[in-house]
């Protein structure tokens, strides 16, 4: 079984372009800063509905999987069942 590093090394990254216009988003709804990250700037009047989920706390959770790790499952799993998914950590 590889290690969480090895996996990570392994991984290659989508740049940020890439992944906004895939998640829908306009080049002037976000501004890249780098190749790995953007701030987005969403438009209010934008008649597209989503759904947000918060995850903010868990119970229960041995070292290693806390909100980070639940986070990541949830939106991997979504994207598993087709859903469109976008995951922001702060």
């Amino acid at each position: 079984m590889l290690s969480d590093i090895e996996i990570a090394q392994a991984t290659k990254l989508i740049p940020i372009d890439q992944l906004a216009h895939d998640a829908g988003l306009t080049d002037d709804e976000f501004e890249p800063y780098g190749r790995d990250k953007a701030k987005v700037e969403l438009d209010p009047a934008r008649k597209e509905k989503g759904k947000l989920i918060l995850v903010t706390a868990t119970s229960g959770m041995p070292a290693g999987s806390g909100k980070t790790t639940t986070s990541i499952a949830l939106a991997q799993g979504l994207k598993q069942l087709g859903k469109n998914a976008v995951l922001a950590l702060r």
